[in-house]
């Protein structure tokens, strides 16, 4: 097994902070378990066996905290042909990939579905969701990505957006994508977006509409470049080029009338 690596950044990172202990100890336990491409087996023995060999944890244990990794974003879980599995997000970012294959199906098979249990669907407005440690084989039970899941991240950035237009035009697949960007990239793009407004008086924020099904790839992670400082050079006067003064003429003339009445 490769070795992993883990940056420094991960120390005051936001998602891993709201994180218990336990369920920061499984994420880096899974990311030495995870094959090149950063999948594993989600079957929760499974998950036990490689993870935690020596320590005596509960599959439940397992289970809520697998179930936290996914709500934060950190992990994402799926079935392929009714068999479950886990991704952890943005891998290709972090690790490098040397293996020509994965040792598991990825999100992009056909018949992938992100878990989700139909009972438990407006627990994820919250993001709770509740992840199934053996797949149902009944259709009526799993689901594709709820979509409370990604209209729940969606409102929450949409109430932090300063241009509050066009809600409507953000469709249904457009949030998907934002919910696999993440939340906390999607705040940090809105955050250099809305400073980079700061540099000109003249410009506004784009309505939500557009921010949200394009606007902010610019300012991801991966594609956003800080503007250089630009630095405003001094107009002098086209006869001379030392700083002018600011008279008050009005009181300049009352002095002097002053004068010329006292002489």
């Amino acid at each position: 097994m490769p070795n992993r690596i883990i940056k420094e950044s991960i120390r005051t990172s936001d998602s891993i902070n709201d994180l218990t202990w336990f369920e920061e100890v499984l994420f880096y336990r899974l990311m030495v378990s995870c094959d090149d491409y950063g999948r594993f087996d989600a079957r929760i023995p499974i998950i036990k066996g490689s993870c935690f060999p020596l320590k005596n944890v509960t599959d439940n244990q397992i289970e809520n905290a697998l179930n936290k990794l996914s709500s934060a974003g950190i992990v994402t879980t799926y079935t392929v042909e009714e068999k479950p599995y886990l991704q952890i997000v943005a891998w290709e970012k972090h690790q490098t990939i040397r293996a020509k294959k994965s040792k598991y199906p990825s999100l992009d098979e056909a018949d992938a579905q992100i878990i989700t249990h139909e009972s438990t669907c407006k627990q994820m407005i919250s993001d709770v969701p509740v992840i199934q440690s053996n797949p149902n084989p009944n259709p009526n039970t799993i689901n594709t990505l709820c979509k409370a899941d990604a209209n729940a991240l969606f409102e929450r950035l949409w109430k932090a957006y300063p241009n509050k237009r066009g809600k409507g035009q953000v469709s249904d697949a457009k949030k998907r994508k934002i919910a696999e960007i993440g939340e906390e990239e999607m705040r940090r793009a809105m955050a250099r977006y809305i400073e980079d407004l700061k540099q000109d008086d003249w410009r506004k924020p784009q309505n939500g509409s557009t921010f949200f099904n394009s606007g902010y790839v610019d300012y991801l992670d991966g594609n956003y470049e800080k503007p250089k400082a630009v630095v405003k050079k001094q107009t002098n006067n086209q006869f001379h080029n030392f700083e002018e003064r600011d008279y008050d003429y009005d009181e300049l003339e009352k002095q002097l009338f002053k004068r010329q009445i006292g002489g």
